[in-house]
């Protein structure tokens, strides 16, 4: 009974099997389809922006170029250029059968972008802030005649302003320039590439040192809260467009940090930042705590200018902008040339007028010529 009742049911099977078969998968592939369309739409837009956005190469923003190499299951492959994409699309398409009635498959899209994706780069927040840059520039040496602001040994008794303790204000001015890259690193994951980490470390190294270090040792005279707001806000706009550049905006070849450009950039940003950091202990030593008179300064680079420390700091970051090769960091150097210029002048002209010994051989910044 049992053997007739299989036999009935084989045939039965052989009969409508295929025929069932063939529906369900029909069904899948119907089922399938709009994945299908979905996945195709969405390789031509990672491919679009993946070779289609601007990019920074050596300063300037270039239009990367490359062919798509398609491999079996890789549906976009990585070009290999000065200003690369690290990215990656993985689409993986497979069926299997364990049997001529069975139809499966199974369908997976995966993307990976390490690191900053390029594509993110955005001109005009690069050109906006650069520009402001430049334009401020042109501001400080219009003003260099003038006379100087109302801070540090320039404040005069009875205005009616708010000050804010020496310590506490360059604290509050100097935090956005070194939390503001670190943020944007920290929204990335990490920065690809040796050059873009070493470049990121000494503009940040920069400004720990200037809050954590410099900013608590600090013994100079409150300053006002008008002038540690207008320093943050500068601190916040330059410290978001320098790390953007970086992070967004910039790639280099594994090789760069071992060219000339790289590394002379690398050794005037240390002499410089040697120099500041020197300088500014040697006017801290001048005073004992809560003593608020000025000296004349001896020892260093002060032999020859009034403030060296505005000299080392101009050269550290000429030399951050030669290492770096890239538009915004030069405006930068440019803009504290142009300010701390202005500033060493009148710093000049205060010691001439108070001191009477005050060495009339000293230029005001550039040793043996300004």
């Amino acid at each position: 009974m049992a053997e007739d009742y299989e036999r009935q049911f084989a045939k039965h099977f052989e009969r409508h099997g295929k025929e069932m078969m063939g529906t369900l998968k029909q069904s899948v592939e119907d089922a399938l389809a709009p994945i299908k369309e979905a996945l195709g739409k969405t390789l031509e837009m990672v491919q679009e922006h993946a070779f289609g956005g601007d990019c920074f190469r050596g300063g300037q923003i270039c239009k990367p170029s490359g062919e798509i190499q398609v491999q079996p299951v890789i549906g976009l492959a990585q070009r290999t250029e000065q200003c690369e994409i690290p990215s990656e699309a993985t689409f993986t398409l497979t069926s299997s059968g364990e049997s001529p009635h069975t139809h499966t498959e199974v369908v997976t899209f995966e993307t990976k972008l390490p690191g900053a994706d390029m594509w993110e780069c955005n001109p005009y927040i690069v050109y906006g802030l650069t520009s402001c840059l430049l334009a401020l520039a042109i501001y400080n040496i219009q003003r260099a005649r003038k006379p100087a602001h109302l801070y540090g040994r320039y404040q005069t008794g009875g205005q009616p302003v708010t000050y804010v303790p020496a310590k506490i204000g360059w604290f509050v001015m100097e935090l956005p320039s070194f939390l503001v890259p670190m943020l944007l690193m920290y929204q990335v994951g990490s920065l690809d590439g040796m050059g873009s980490k070493i470049l990121t470390f000494m503009f940040c190294g920069h400004y720990f040192h200037r809050t954590f270090i410099y900013a608590v040792r600090n013994n100079g005279c409150p300053t006002t809260l008008q002038i540690v707001l207008s320093g943050c806000l500068f601190c916040t706009l330059n410290g978001y467009l320098q790390g953007y550049t970086m992070v967004y905006c910039t790639r280099y070849d594994d090789n760069w940090t071992t060219g000339f450009q790289f590394i002379s950039g690398a050794v005037l940003y240390f002499v410089g930042i040697s120099i500041n950091i020197h300088s500014d202990c040697i006017l801290r030593d001048l005073r004992k705590p809560g003593d608020l008179r000025y000296y004349i300064p001896e020892g260093g680079l002060f032999e020859y200018v009034t403030a060296a420390n505005y000299f080392g700091e101009i050269l550290e970051w000429f030399g951050y902008a030669i290492a770096t090769s890239t538009l915004p960091a030069f405006a930068f150097a440019i803009f504290t040339a142009s300010h701390l210029g202005s500033r060493a002048w009148h710093h000049h002209r205060y010691y001439l007028e108070k001191f009477d010994d005050y060495p009339k051989s000293r230029k005001a910044l550039i040793p043996l010529i300004f």
